[in-house]
This record gives structure tokens, sequence and C-alpha cells, in this order.
């Protein structure tokens, strides 16, 4: 059987805590390259978190030839790495024969999205598949929400039983799956209580994908449709309450200015360079159009996903705002009857209408701006408007 090759990005394994005899090598980032250590021997009383996750692994994975490749970022004391570290491993893996690999780590900061979605297009690029755990907020959070990357968080209230997981189709945040991350029998042969956080759901699923790919599935494709044939199906997980309460910290306010986007034009190509503007000048800005054919993270399928959890407008714009934390929320005009929701609703903070294009809106006394088809203009004549 062919060995694969597996690593995980994180805090380190603990060499005396190798209780499935896993077959490991140890890595760590220092001064901006990756160096082979011997071993890595945690000499404080807490048990890193690589080490947890290399049990999870192993203990699921058994049976299967495989190498775990352990790559320290993260020092376990202060629980922080930089997104350059990051890079730095994900690069290596790219040079080093990795097949797949385990990240429980990630960064919400929107400007480093692109850098991470460059890195992670070029190992899709060489058939290398990536689970990553979701923010423990369940904020966007990247690698796990980039498009090409198997994005996981655990259940939160115990719907799913232990090895259970289910996929979430059209997911704000780009998230692939739920798993329960109920770990009762591995606890009692490592004597350790495992928490219910997002980060130790990607161990299990990483597991199922390296047996996967030990059975002869090459391709992302593969790997889900592989994944799909174990998932145990539950709309309790669907459900908008239950949606609502994976974020810890819910608001129901929307902070957050929104603007309706009136053009001739209702594609996404206005709506993205706009949002480009906006992010150049330092505003983290997201937009929402009917369709989407670009898969830029700040773009948001809104009738997709309204269709897939059947979303008031209101419902729509609250999880935006609490997945993305934007600067400020764009909404093309492209659907009437969902710009006249948020308009009733008092959601709507200003019309900014393109090219004098006419539109159905039922203004309810929003304020209204003009400008001409000039993402840049436009941008800044918004932001005039609010400051």
């Amino acid at each position: 059987m062919k060995k694969i090759r597996v690593a995980i990005i994180d805090d380190g394994i603990d060499s005396n805590l190798n209780y499935f005899n896993a077959n490991i090598k140890y890595y760590e980032v220092l001064n901006h390259e990756v160096l082979h250590i011997a071993e890595l021997n945690d000499k404080t009383a807490i048990t890193s978190h690589g080490t947890v996750c290399s049990w999870i692994f192993s203990n699921y994975c058994q049976g299967v030839h495989y190498e775990l490749i352990s790559i320290k970022i993260i020092d376990p004391m202060v629980k922080k790495t930089s997104i350059d570290d990051l890079i730095i491993a994900l690069n290596w893996c790219s040079q080093n024969d990795i097949q797949l690999i385990c990240m429980s780590i990630g960064t919400t900061y929107y400007k480093d999205f692109e850098k991470i979605t460059n890195i992670v297009d070029n190992l899709v690029d060489k058939g290398i598949i990536m689970t990553a755990a979701c923010n423990n907020d369940n904020l966007i959070s990247f690698p796990a929400s980039a498009k090409k990357v198997i994005g996981v968080r655990c259940d939160y209230s115990d719907f799913l039983g232990e090895e259970e997981f289910t996929f979430i189709d059209d997911d704000i945040g780009n998230i692939n799956l739920v798993s329960s991350c109920n770990y009762e029998k591995l606890e009692k042969i490592v004597k350790v209580k495992i928490a219910k956080f997002n980060s130790f759901a990607v161990p299990y699923i990483g597991a199922l994908i390296c047996k996967s790919l030990a059975n002869g599935c090459i391709s992302l494709n593969e790997v889900l449709s592989s994944l799909k044939m174990r998932e145990t199906q539950n709309t309790e997980l669907k459900k908008i309450n239950y949606l609502k309460g994976a974020f810890p910290h819910w608001k129901e306010e929307i902070e957050a200015p929104v603007v309706a986007v009136i053009s001739n034009d209702t594609g996404s190509k206005l709506i993205k360079d706009i949002c480009i503007q906006f992010h150049k000048l330092g505003f983290y800005a997201v937009g929402m159009c009917n369709e989407i054919d670009d898969d830029k993270f700040y773009l948001i399928p809104s009738k997709k996903i309204r269709g897939t959890f059947l979303y008031s407008a209101r419902e729509m714009i609250n999880f935006v705002h609490n997945a993305y934390q934007p600067d400020l929320l764009l909404v093309i005009g492209s659907d009437d009857d969902f710009l006249n929701q948020l308009a009733i609703e008092k959601i709507l903070d200003v019309r900014m209408y393109i090219d004098k294009a006419e539109e159905n809106l039922l203004a309810y006394s929003i304020p209204c701006l003009n400008s001409n088809y000039d993402a840049k203009a436009i941008a800044q004549s918004v932001i005039d408007y609010f400051q």
C-alpha cells in the first residue's frame, strides 16, 4: 500500500506522547525557513494542540500506511503565529511531496485572504488535498473558507454522534462540513478530555481523507465524493436557529452600513470593482449579488444561499454581518423584492444610482447618491457620505 505523507501544521507534536506509535517526522519554522528537528520533547505541563490532533488522526487512521509530518509554527504557550510562517510551511509542503495538509489554524484578517488563496491554488494545482478548521467564533477564516480547501467546524449542540459528520451546502462561510467532535472512546485511551472546538474536528476528517487517498482517490472531487458516501444526514444542522447558535457572539443589530447599488448592469463585476476600491482605501467591503461569476471571498451569491436556507432578507444580511464582520455591505440592485424587504425593515442606509439607472425600490426616505460607472468614484462618494 502506498504511504501517504500527511502534514499537520500546528504547535508541534510531543514525541513522548506518541500513544499510537505513529511514524512522525518533526519540523519547525525558524528564522523564515522550515528546519528538521530530531524530535519535539515538550517539557511544559500543557499537552500541545498538535499532540491532541495527532492522537485523533492516528486513532482513526489505523491500518493505513502513512507518515505524519509535524510542522510547528505556533508557540504553544503564546498560541499565536504569523501569516508569513503559515505561508512558509505551506510552500514547504508544496516542495516536499506532501499529499494531505491538516490545519487547525487560520486568519480572519481580510488582507491575508488573497495571500492564502494564491498559495492554496498552487497546492491544488499540484494535487495536494487540504482540510482546515473554521475560526472558533465561526468568522470567515482562511484557509478554511477558501474554495478548494475542505473547511470543517464542530457540532456544538451534539446533534451528531461520535464519528458522525454532515455536509453543509452553500454555507455562507464556505465551510464544507460539520463533524461531531465527540471523542469519548479516544479520551478513555489517552485519559484526556478533548474540548469541543472547530480545531479538533479537523484531524478526524483528515483521517478519513487519508483513508480515501490510500484507497485510490486522487482529486479533491473524488475525496469529497468518498466523504459524501459516509456522511450522516441531519437536517437540524441546517435550521436557522442552529446556524445562529454557531456564532458565540451573534449580533442582531447590523452595525455596518448597507448600501444598495442600483445599476443597469446587475452582474458581479461592478460590485467586485467597487469592493476592490474600498479595500485599497482600507475598508473591508463585501458585496452581495444574485449570481456571481468570480470566486472572490468578498462576493456572496445571495440568491443561491437564500434558496438553500430560506433566509429572509434581514436574516441574510444578519448572517453576512456576523460571519464577515465587514466595514461596509454592498447589495447590487438585481432583485427588487429583496431590496424592498431591506427598505421596509429600514436596513438600507443609502441608495447609490449608477448612470441614472431606474429601479422599483420603495424609497422609504432612504438617502440617495448618484455616480457614473466608475468604481473608484463610487467608493469615494460613499465614504464621503458616511464621514
